[in-house]
């Protein structure tokens, strides 16, 4: 496999930054995010906000998404149809319950959110399409993993567990026997291991014998009461199936694997 090429990584890394970000970096703060000196970083951030990547903006002094990434975004939308077809159910989910709802992908150890919805309460997770975040401290990741063998678990994590919080789970043992139970009940949970006052409820998207994506709906804890709870869970498994038959006839489960 050929190497990474590393001024296109410092690329990469500087508009996952700044998308992930929701509300824009600093210079200072993206290469403190990046490690990457801000005299490296100034050109590039120059040449991604000629070509509308990113926008600056002078009272802030911050670097935010530019228009250029929509259209990214929109045209890959437009290769993958399905997608579209998975946001509306998504906006369904959403409209009943009153949450937002995210739809990702594994990659590597983490998981890539490729579809988001926001919840229309004023205190809510606040979805960032783009972001990234380790498997096992979300309900969508363990969703993903939970397809995978212990052996192919460990591997992925030779370094051990990162705490995102103090809920995380860093025990590979512990999250191995959780992933288990994901497998049995169809259903992935967590709370607050990955964001403070959070809590998370997924399914797996099954396509032959792999998870080739994953849907969740996310929630401040003291709305996630049992009715709430119940609520979510009953939309998750109606759409679950109607979900698993759009993922299978889209180009997306190719590049999942």
């Amino acid at each position: 496999m050929p190497e990474t090429h590393r001024p296109t990584a410092r690329v990469v890394a500087a508009l996952r930054s700044i998308a992930a970000s929701g509300q824009g970096l600093t210079l200072s703060q993206l290469a403190s995010q990046t490690s990457v000196a801000k005299s490296t970083l100034f050109p590039i951030m120059h040449t991604l906000r000629d070509a509308g990547w990113v926008v600056y903006d002078e009272a802030t002094q911050r670097y935010r998404v530019g228009p250029g990434m929509y259209e990214l975004g929109a045209s890959y939308l437009a290769a993958h149809s399905g997608l579209a077809d998975v946001k509306a159910i998504m906006t369904g989910i959403v409209a009943a319950c009153g949450e937002t709802c995210y739809f990702g992908r594994l990659a590597g150890d983490e998981v890539s959110y490729l579809l988001a919805v926001d919840s229309p309460q004023p205190i809510r997770m606040v979805a960032s399409v783009g972001n990234r975040l380790p498997a096992h401290s979300t309900a969508i990741g363990k969703a993903l993993l939970s397809r995978q063998r212990p052996d192919q678990v460990r591997r992925l994590y030779p370094h051990g567990l990162r705490a995102m919080t103090a809920n995380t789970i860093t025990n590979l043992d512990v999250l191995i026997q959780q992933l288990d139970q994901v497998r049995r009940e169809g259903l992935a949970y967590e709370t607050e291991e990955s964001t403070p006052h959070i809590c998370c409820v997924a399914v797996p998207l099954i396509v032959g014998i792999h998870a080739v994506a994953a849907v969740s709906v996310a929630t401040p804890v003291f709305r996630f009461t049992p009715e709430k709870k119940q609520l979510i869970v009953r939309l998750l498994l109606d759409a679950k199936p109607k979900l698993e038959r759009i993922v299978a006839a889209t180009p997306l489960v190719d590049e999942a694997g």
